[in-house]
């Protein structure tokens, strides 16, 4: 059987929700069924759902994470126990921090890591030549930074193919080599000594 009410009943209703009163709180105080609640507001253009207040959210969350059991905070506030906990997963996901575990190899490759951007940046500023620099500077400036650091990180910071560098020593040694008859004969004199 369906219930009639009065007009009186349902301006009662609406009243009641633009005064902030839940609809749990309405059909309390009213005797109205929540179903025909929400119908009258949805008719009267009005939000089934309540607008909490930034301090009744406060209020409300403060009490839920002091381990009030949520009727206790449903008779206080008047909100239901899916609003809240809608409200504090809401609100925990604004707040949310992400945090990731990582392994201690993943903490070991991100320090190594660390470390060779460090030299990079320091290479980078003793050696006062980037990536565009030419062959030339590039090479004057392994040998200004190799007693500090390895030709290899040298070479990769600048962009220098190592072979490259050991090429360029190498037919420097050679002409040297080749120009000083006394340095020819003291290498022949090592090499023949120390290979047998």
């Amino acid at each position: 059987m369906i219930k009639k009410y009065s007009e009186e009943k349902r301006l009662e209703v609406i009243n009641a929700r633009k005064d902030g009163a839940t609809i749990a709180q309405i059909t309390a105080q009213t005797g109205v069924g929540q179903t025909t609640v929400k119908a009258w507001l949805k008719d009267a253009g009005l939000t089934t759902r309540r607008k909490w207040k930034a301090d009744e959210i406060q209020a409300i969350l403060k009490e839920y994470e002091e381990c009030r059991s949520p009727k206790a905070i449903l008779e206080k506030y008047g909100i239901s126990k899916s609003a809240l906990y809608r409200l504090h997963k809401k609100i925990q996901a604004e707040q949310r921090i992400v945090v990731k575990d990582y392994t201690a190899g993943q903490i070991a490759a991100m320090k190594r890591k660390l470390t060779t951007l460090e030299e990079e940046n320091q290479i980078f500023r003793r050696s006062g030549c980037g990536t565009s620099a030419t062959i030339d500077e590039k090479i004057s400036a392994v040998e200004e930074l190799r007693s500090d650091f390895s030709i290899h990180a040298i070479c990769r910071t600048l962009n220098l193919a190592k072979g490259t560098y050991y090429n360029l020593v190498k037919h420097w040694v050679k002409t040297r080599y080749e120009k000083n008859p006394a340095i020819k004969d003291w290498i022949e004199r090592v090499q023949k000594k120390w290979s047998g």
